[in-house]
């Protein structure tokens, strides 16, 4: 079972991490931390909020490492299309549009949304 889970986390992270990469809509990409475990409302600290704005919209993305076959893989996994609601400071209020990136492990959905955890959002032309 860890095998299986192991080669579809790497699987995604892949499509993901492709998927993700900056292209001709991305307007801006700030990186910082989950302040609470919301999957509705996730919160955001960032030190650089200069370039975001209420109502720009685009992808978080949660950043995992993991060890397979003894070699360490490291990339950006995309969970959520998002939208900034409110911005105080260095923290960015957003609401989810789209959860992504759904993994379920012995039958129990994987939580993306985790305090603590490092995180980038990109946003895209509207």
């Amino acid at each position: 079972m860890k095998l299986k889970l192991i080669i579809c986390v790497v699987g995604l992270a892949l499509i993901q991490t492709l998927s993700a990469q900056e292209s001709a809509d991305t307007l801006y990409s700030v990186e910082g931390i989950l302040k609470n475990g919301s999957n509705t409302a996730p919160l955001m600290k960032t030190f650089n909020p200069q370039k975001v704005a209420v109502g720009d919209k685009g992808e978080l993305s949660k950043f995992f490492e993991t060890k397979i076959f003894g070699a360490t893989a490291t990339g950006w996994l995309q969970i959520a299309e998002i939208e900034v609601t409110r911005i105080e400071g260095n923290l960015i209020y957003t609401k989810v549009l789209e959860e992504q990136s759904e993994i379920t492990v012995n039958g129990e959905k994987k939580d993306h949304f985790v305090e603590g955890k490092v995180v980038k959002f990109t946003a895209h032309k509207k």
